[in-house]
């Protein structure tokens, strides 16, 4: 009889929620995880995080909390402007790290160090 009542609330839950996600949001509002199946109540407030169902299957990196709901994020103008900052400190890094090497390979040419296949000028920017 338990079995039997198991499956049955089992059944209930799977047709109730079935083409549902079910996302996983902290009490920072951060999305922190997705499933298709309704999570464990206990589990979730000892973590202080509530489970949202949504029809919507947003990839989980781009899943955000807003408003009661999951929506897709959409880049704001300061996280493109960080992101190209991103970018451009990367690249003048990669020069600077370019530019040091051409002057090892300089120093070591003038202090005698034979090179057979490399030349200092591949190190050109």
């Amino acid at each position: 009889m338990r079995l039997f009542l198991f499956l049955f609330l089992l059944l209930i839950t799977k047709l109730c929620f079935a083409g549902d996600i079910v996302y996983i949001v902290s009490e920072e509002n951060i999305v922190v995880g997705k499933t298709n199946y309704v999570p464990d109540a206990g589990d979730l407030s000892s973590r202080n995080e509530i489970a949202i169902v949504s029809k919507e299957d947003i990839s989980f990196n781009e899943a955000e909390y807003r408003n009661g709901k999951i929506i897709k994020h959409v880049e704001t103008t300061a996280e493109k402007n960080a992101k190209k900052k991103d970018l451009d400190i990367a690249a003048d890094l990669a020069a600077i790290a370019q530019a040091h090497r051409k002057d090892e390979c300089e120093a070591a040419v003038v202090k005698g160090v034979s090179l057979k296949v490399v030349k200092c000028s591949d190190f050109e920017q």
